[in-house]
């Protein structure tokens, strides 16, 4: 029983990432969640990280997934989604109604990301707070 109970644990990223395709987000918080404290140096973490809190923003628990985005950029600072997860912490800000903050957000986005994708929607995203 203990051998099966952790060969299932070794699945949790990929079945994590099945659920949230699959827009089961809590399911996919359960097993994400799982993954990252059975498997901290995993070769999936950056994704697991990434997804848990997307998972969270996307069933619009903005606390949590605020504290997600940030616990990614602290482990992956260099990540490829770093641009993205600031934009989503600051769309997560104005979805709890804490415009400076949001703003604060985008600005960072802007100037420290000035060629990704997410700085042009930033600027898009400020104007309409402004």
């Amino acid at each position: 029983k203990a051998a099966e109970a952790k060969t299932d644990v070794r699945y949790d990223y990929m079945n994590g990432l099945k659920r949230f395709e699959s827009r089961e987000y809590s399911s996919a918080i359960t097993l994400f969640t799982r993954y990252i404290s059975n498997f901290p140096a995993g070769r999936s973490i950056h994704h697991a990280r990434y997804h848990l809190a997307e998972s969270y923003f996307r069933t619009k628990d903005y606390q949590n997934s605020i504290l997600k985005y940030e616990e990614y950029k602290e482990k992956f600072p260099k990540g490829a989604r770093v641009a993205e997860a600031i934009y989503k912490q600051a769309l997560a800000f104005k979805g709890l109604g804490k415009m400076s903050d949001a703003k604060l957000f985008l600005e960072d986005l802007i100037a420290n990301y000035p060629a990704s994708t997410f700085a042009k929607d930033a600027k898009v995203e400020l104007e309409r707070l402004k």
